[in-house]
Order: structure tokens, then C-alpha cells, then sequence
């Protein structure tokens, strides 16, 4: 009998001796490649091979297909490399789960999360805290994801770097078998490039026995392990501030740092991502990072309480919702604590999943005078492999678009007009079909500011009609304000609140329009104690005191001025400015009397319209939901939504669904469209329930929706928060001080 190696179209054979009924021989075969195409999560270059055992008579008793790839992984210094480059692992963690067949994925959904992964840009994949089936190691061979292939190991009930499981040798031998186990099952992937000895386990002797067995195994691949250093050939430190993550990684200086771990993306998170992306593409030590974790770990449940549904299907049926910890009477339970993916159960991408797409994407744009120039963030792959394309937005409209030429790495600027806000998108695509999309997919995307937009000045009348007619003001006996126009008439009340807004008969308005300072938490933000630290925020507009309201006319405008304080103390004037025409400048002025005033959730003001005013359009950041430390997804445009679509639906109801530099947003109805314009960029939100019904409901299905259409009208607004999930504060660049003036404006239109 002989065996047959067939590679690169060549046929290896070796000879194998007469091999008895239940025994076992080996025979070795040797080839050589020349200047061999080097595998990378780029160039995911891969040989085909076969093995075939022929008997004499020429028969083929076996068969066997596979494939290998080829890559050098090494550690030279500070500096972790691959093929000799310094690569930068732009990763994510990931758990098995499908949200009906528990911890067995099926091969389709395994496909998708791959692709979804190729999609967002991201090259790097732990596969935490355990061995995945095969058909996920083939599938990013094939695709090309780096790995890192994690031991079954972790004796987190022990503590974190414990003693008793890493000293005690009676367990010595079940962490070698669970490191070796791995090793001689996936050492053929040419995707793994670590090998991680397991999470938050023991110190001591048995981790570097584990060690020990892997290295004498494969030294082709790095030894990994957060939890005794000694034994990891890269320095671990997770979930640290990006500035903590720069110092960090100046002090180590013996090997390359990374964060296994980061950016917790437990509901409505992910913010400052781009942040922590400056600090790692600044220093060639830092060999990336892992975004914790891919998918919601929710699982389909009927409503009613049937049994469960075990299939394939990933979709949500009409009468089932996502459910998490406690949702099946299991005490002790961790609530939604596992509800932390860039993706819902069903494999629909979150807001921040988009944010992970952007600030991975393997191109950086950077304009210098009349040229674009490009920042190549990989490593194999050059810049002239991609079609370039631009946009022109005038005010929010496409009004000219094209290809670009890249000549130097650099792209020339195109022509623009010269009146308008103008910007320039300019988008990077693939110029060939790949596993993972198609040619003309977008992988990288910048927008630049040619011209600023014309916002109407806080500090003028910006509606004057140039009329001497004045609206009509009369004031009631209840102490409010009645304002009367050619379009309708409005009332201020005692408190200074926009309280009525009748047009042709009909009420405009189900709750007034007012200061309203509160925001409820994201799941990030609860561990922090948002709720608690800046309680005193969330009654402050309601327990506002007037102090006095007066009235004044100019240029056929007349001013409805509220003197108000505050009881976090602060004075706060609301102003109406109020055209013939009907139409309304609000103007809210804060101004601090102390010096200890906690952050304010969000600066702004909160009305409630009937439930028909669901058709939106807007001029602003979109399309997805956008926070201020998360928005570079998100361009500014011209973009029309329905009410849904202007809402995120998390897994555990929270705040959602905020657009961030809204020049202006119209909100129709079948009779009419109301129009509000920003005197400076506005941060909206708006949804078919309230703040009091997203803290009262932990699922979706259990919001009362309906009633009125929730308007939040703000200036700012606390971001997301981007570190963990139970402590860390959302970054001081991304809060409102509370002792600072806060001072905004808008114009509304019906």
C-alpha cells in the first residue's frame, strides 16, 4: 500500500508497511513550498490538500480533503507581529449561543456571525472561555479571523488569580489536558495565532505546567493568560480607560500589551470607542484589543409561558420576546448581565455594532489643503486595491457624486457649490466579489466639513416678520399667558410651560412643552449609580419656581420671559419669542448659583405630541441612534423615518434612539407638520412612551406604548459610557458640568 500527499499540484507518495487488523503505523511525507502565498485575516491565502491510501491493485481504501495555510507569528520584543508586520487585532469576544438551541449554534448561523464579523472590520476573535466546534475554525481559515483559541479553563469561584487551582498540584493534570486537548485539536488552523490558556483562573504551578505542554507542543503560536503573567507571552490589563490603557502600556516594557477584554457592550454602550483607537494605533507595543462580547445571550420565549421553540430560526415570532436571567424563575440569576452583544439574539446588528464597523475600518481619511490623504491601518493589503467614491451634500441633499482617483495614497478633493452647508463623504469599497460581500461594499467611510451651516443666532430675533402687527397677549386669571396669531393660539401657564398650542381647532400638544433635565439609565450607567448620583435632576423641571414672568414686544415679536430657579441651585430663564406668523423661538438660559451641582443627564426640554405625528424627517446625524461619544458612525444627512425606526429596541428597555447634530426635524401628520429648527445642533429623541414607562418595564413588550409621541428637545445629553459594566463613568468630555452656564435655542413651525 502506499500513501499519496497532493498539494500545489505536486503528489507526494510514501510507502506503508504491512499495517495487521487494529494496528497503527505512521508515515511521514515532506514537501517543500518556494516563496509560498502567507496566510493572513487580509490575504486568507489557503493550499488544498488531499490524502489517499492506495492498495496495491491501485484502489482508493481512504480519502481525506482538508486544507493549511501559511503565516510566521512571533513576539520580538514589545512588539507582537505576524508575517513580520506590525498587525493591530481590531477584536471581539464571542460566546456560543443561539437564542433557541442554547450553547449549539448550527453551521448557518456560525456563517453569518462570521460574516457580520467581516462586515464590521473585525480581524480578531477570542473564543471565550472555551474551544468552539471545528466549523468555526474552518470558517475563519477560510474568510480569515485571527483566533484566539481559549482553553476550558477558568476558577473564577475561586477569585480572580487565585491560588487554591493554581497551586495545588492534585489539579495539575485536568489543566494540562484541557490545554492540550485544545492544542492537538486546532493546530492545523492556520487562524489561531494564540493560544490562551483559559480565563481568570489560578497562579502558581499548574498554569505554567499548562504552559509548559503547549509550547512543547507548537512554539509557532504565543502562550496566552490574563491571570498569572508570567506564563502569557503578551501582557493583559482589560477594561481600562483610554488613558489608563495608554499608561498602561508605556510601563510594560518587556512584551507587547493588549486588552483581552474592553468596551463592554451591555445594552446601549460602546461610546469613546475611537478613543481608545487613537491610543492603540499611537504605540507600537499595543497589539489591539477585544470588544466583550459579539452576541446577546437572549433566548425566545412565548409570552404567554409555553414551552419553549427549538429550531434553527434566529427571528423573534409576534408572540415571543427575548428573555435573560430570572425570566424562568432561576434564582440566583444575573438579570440582563449577559444581554452585552454588538448583536441582538436574532443577529440583527445593534447601533454600536455600526460604531465598531467605523472605528476598525482598515482606511483612515485625513484632508490636508485640496487632498484627501489615506492612512492605511492594515498590513497586506494596499489602498490601491479599493474604488474610491465621494458625495456632495448640500443642506443635506446629494447634489453631486463620483469616482475618485487615488494617486500617492491621496485622493483630490472634487468641486463643490458655493452657498449651503457642504459636505464631502468619501467612502473606500471592495473592487471584488469576497465570501463575505460583494464588489462596491463600503469599508471604510469619513465625512468633512466644507462649509458650517447657517443656524439662526440665540441672540437675535432670528423670526422678526419685519412687521409692526403684533401678536395678541392676554393675560388669565389662572396667572397664564394666551397668545394669539394668524396661525393659532398659544398658552403659557403660571409656570412657564408652553401648556396649549391650538392650530385651526386642534390641540397640538398632549403634555406641555418644558424644562425637563432627566434621561433614564443605559445598563451601563447603572453599576456608576447614575440614578443615585444625579437624582436631584430628575424632578428639577417639575419643582421648578417662577419668580416672576413679563412680556415684551419688538420688531412685531412678542417675548414671553419666565424668571425661574432651579433646586439644584441654579436660575434658569425660559424665553418664547413669538411671531405673527405663529411661529415660536424658545430660548432656555442656565445659570449655576453653586459650585456643587452633580452632571446633568441631559440638557433640554421634553413636550408630548399625538400619536399621529409618527412620519419624521430630519437634518442630522443618522441613521442609526448616535450619542455624543458615539456618533462617528453616524454622517450628517437628510434622512426620512418612521417613528420605529427613531427608536432602538434593546433587549432591556432603556434610553435609546438619540440623533445628535440636528440642524432640524419635521414631525407630520395627515393635517399637519411640525417643524422644529435648532439654534445651534440639537441632540432628539423620540418614542411612543415615556421615561416613567422605560424604567417600569424590563421587556419590550411590557412598555406602554401608544399614548402620545415622547419629544426630547435637548442641547446635550450624557453619553453611553464605553469602559464596563459596573463602576466606570461614562468620560468627563462626554457629560454636561452642572456648574457651567448651559444656554440653547430652537424654533418651532407648525
Amino acid at each position: 500500500m502506499k500513501a499519496v500527499f497532493k498539494i500545489d499540484g505536486r503528489e507526494i507518495v510514501g510507502q506503508v508497511k504491512k499495517l495487521s487488523a487494529g494496528d497503527t503505523t505512521m508515515v511521514q511525507l515532506d514537501y517543500t513550498m518556494e516563496r509560498p502565498r502567507l496566510w493572513s485575516a487580509e490575504k486568507p491565502h489557503l493550499y488544498p490538500f488531499s490524502v489517499e491510501l492506495i492498495d496495491k491493485k491501485g484502489n482508493v481504501v481512504e480519502h481525506f480533503d482538508y486544507h493549511l495555510g501559511i503565516k510566521k507569528v512571533e513576539v520580538i520584543g514589545e512588539v507582537f507581529k505576524i508575517n513580520g508586520k506590525n498587525v493591530k487585532l481590531r477584536g471581539v469576544n464571542r460566546h456560543d449561543h443561539h437564542p433557541r438551541t442554547g450553547r449549539y449554534v448550527d453551521d448557518a448561523t456560525y456563517e453569518k456571525d462570521v460574516q457580520l464579523l467581516k462586515q464590521a472590520n473585525i480581524n480578531f476573535l477570542r473564543t471565550s472561555h472555551y474551544p468552539d466546534r471545528p466549523y468555526l475554525y474552518e470558517l475563519c481559515d477560510k474568510y480569515g479571523i485571527y483566533v484566539m483559541d481559549e482553553a476550558n479553563h477558568e476558577t473564577h469561584g475561586y477569585g480572580y488569580a487565585n491560588h487554591e487551582m493554581g497551586e495545588d498540584t492534585a489539579w495539575e493534570k485536568a489543566h494540562v489536558d484541557r490545554a492540550v486537548s485544545l492544542v492537538q485539536r486546532d493546530k492545523n488552523h492556520p487562524c489561531v495565532i494564540l493560544w490562551s490558556l483559559g480565563n481568570e483562573g489560578g497562579v502558581g504551578p499548574n498554569i505554567k505546567a499548562m504552559q509548559d505542554a503547549v509550547v512543547a507542543l507548537d512554539n509557532t503560536r504565543p502562550p496566552f493568560y490574563d491571570s498569572d503573567r508570567r506564563y502569557s507571552a503578551i501582557w493583559d490589563d482589560s477594561y481600562l480607560y483610554p488613558d489608563d490603557l495608554r499608561k498602561n502600556a508605556l510601563a510594560v516594557t518587556d512584551k507587547p500589551f493588549m486588552m483581552r477584554e474592553y468596551s463592554h457592550a451591555m445594552g446601549n454602550s460602546v461610546g469613546n470607542l475611537q478613543e481608545y483607537w487613537d491610543v492603540i494605533y499611537a504605540d507600537s507595543s499595543i497589539c489591539g484589543a477585544a470588544i466583550w462580547d459579539w452576541v446577546d445571550q437572549g433566548i425566545a420565549k412565548p409570552i404567554d409561558g409555553s414551552p419553549l421553540r427549538p429550531s434553527s430560526r434566529l427571528e423573534l415570532g409576534k408572540d415571543e420576546f427575548w428573555a435573560y436571567g430570572g425570566d424562568f424563575g432561576d434564582k440566583p440569576n444575573d438579570r440582563m448581565f449577559c444581554i452585552n452583544g454588538l448583536i441582538a439574539p436574532d443577529r440583527t446588528p445593534h447601533p454600536h455594532y455600526y460604531e465598531v464597523q467605523y472605528v476598525y475600518q482598515p482606511i483612515g481619511f485625513v484632508r490636508e489643503g485640496e487632498t484627501i490623504r489615506l492612512i492605511n491601518h492594515d498590513c497586506f493589503t494596499s489602498p490601491e486595491e479599493y474604488d474610491y467614491t465621494y458625495e456632495i451634500i448640500c443642506n443635506g441633499k446629494v447634489v453631486k457624486d463620483g469616482k475618485l482617483t487615488l494617486i500617492d495614497d491621496k485622493l483630490n478633493l472634487p468641486q463643490w457649490p458655493e452657498s449651503g452647508e457642504i459636505l464631502l463623504n468619501v467612502y473606500a469599497h471592495l473592487n471584488h466579489n469576497t465570501l463575505w460581500a460583494n464588489a462596491g461594499y463600503v469599508v471604510a467611510r469619513e465625512q468633512f466639513s466644507i462649509t458650517d451651516y447657517h443656524f439662526f443666532d440665540t441672540d437675535t430675533i432670528g423670526i422678526g416678520s419685519g412687521t409692526s402687527k403684533y401678536p395678541s397677549v392676554k393675560k388669565q386669571s389662572d396667572g397664564s399667558y394666551m397668545v394669539t396669531t394668524e396661525k393659532g393660539v398659544m398658552t403659557i401657564d403660571k409656570n412657564g410651560a408652553l401648556a396649549s398650542w391650538v392650530v385651526n381647532g386642534e390641540e397640538l400638544l398632549e403634555a406641555p412643552l418644558e424644562p425637563y433635565f432627566w434621561k433614564p439609565e443605559n445598563d451601563n450607567q447603572t453599576a456608576a449609580h447614575f440614578a443615585e448620583r444625579l437624582k436631584v435632576w430628575k424632578e428639577a423641571g417639575t419643582q421648578r419656581k417662577v419668580k416672576a414672568i413679563r412680556i415684551e414686544k419688538d420688531k412685531g415679536i412678542v417675548r414671553v420671559i419666565a424668571e425661574m430657579s432651579l433646586p439644584v441651585d441654579a436660575d434658569y430663564t425660559l424665553s418664547y419669542s413669538i411671531a405673527t406668523d405663529g411661529r415660536i423661538k424658545v430660548e432656555a438660559d442656565y445659570q449655576p448659583t453653586s459650585s456643587t451641582i452633580p452632571l446633568i443627564p441631559k440638557f433640554g426640554m421634553r413636550m408630548r405630541l399625538p400619536t399621529e405625528y409618527d412620519s419624521i424627517s430630519y437634518y442630522g446625524r443618522g441613521p442609526w441612534e448616535n450619542y455624543p461619544d458615539r456618533k462617528g458612525s453616524s454622517l450628517i444627512g437628510l434622512y426620512r423615518q418612521s417613528l420605529s425606526d427613531m427608536m432602538t429596541e434593546y433587549v432591556h428597555p432603556q434610553d435609546n434612539g438619540c440623533r445628535c447634530d440636528v440642524r432640524w426635524i419635521e414631525m407630520k401628520s395627515k393635517r399637519h407638520t411640525l417643524r422644529i429648527d435648532g439654534c445651534q445642533p440639537l441632540c432628539i429623541r423620540t418614542w411612543d412612551y415615556g421615561e416613567e414607562d422605560i424604567e417600569d418595564a424590563p421587556h419590550p413588550y411590557q412598555l406602554k406604548r401608544g399614548k402620545f409621541i415622547n419629544v426630547n428637545i435637548d442641547l446635550n445629553i450624557h453619553g453611553v459610557g464605553g469602559a464596563d459594566t459596573w463602576g466606570k463613568h461614562t468620560l468627563p468630555q462626554y457629560t454636561i458640568d452642572g456648574n457651567q452656564r448651559q444656554k440653547y435655542g430652537f424654533i418651532l413651525t407648525i
